[in-house]
């Protein structure tokens, strides 16, 4: 019986590649910023910047669905993400069939409102504190513009 005690460690050169790690982030709510958006820097006010990473295989970006908009995003991780949380398997396969099916349908309305919920049933969970701060903040700023929005729809 060959007992050993090497330990596999990861490859010395992918050690300086940002965004590597053990632990694939699907499944991850994360907070992001402006600069981790690599699609369309800036986003709507509909975009609250809570997100569910729906793909977070590979090192250097995820594409991840925002839970104000609905919308699909791809983030750059080059830089440092806040996890807020993990949702459930069965959770991120329906929020896939939501958004296949808004895909196949051109309806989005079910995957916005379940996906506006699901940011808050985050949120509440998580408690307020200062990782929240900034979400719960464009959440009241998002809805603030919407009450004096004198030509509906325009912001």
């Amino acid at each position: 019986m060959d007992l050993t005690t090497h330990i596999q460690a990861r490859p010395e050169a992918m050690g300086d590649v940002p965004g590597i790690c053990q632990l694939p982030l699907t499944r991850a709510v994360v907070q992001y910023r402006e600069l981790h958006e690599m699609d369309t820097p800036g986003g709507r006010i509909e975009d609250i910047g809570l997100a569910l990473v729906v793909e977070g295989h590979q090192a250097g970006s995820a594409e991840v669905l925002d839970l104000g908009s609905g919308r699909i995003k791809v983030l750059d991780l080059s830089t440092e993400l806040v996890v807020l949380d993990w949702v459930y398997e069965p959770t991120l396969g329906y929020v896939t069939e939501l958004i296949t099916e808004a895909a196949k349908t051109k309806q989005d309305e079910p995957l916005r409102s379940y996906a506006y919920k699901l940011g808050l049933r985050v949120l509440e969970r998580v408690g307020f504190g200062p990782l929240t701060r900034p979400t719960l903040l464009r959440i009241g700023y998002r809805d603030i513009c919407r009450d004096f929005d004198l030509h509906e729809g325009t912001s």
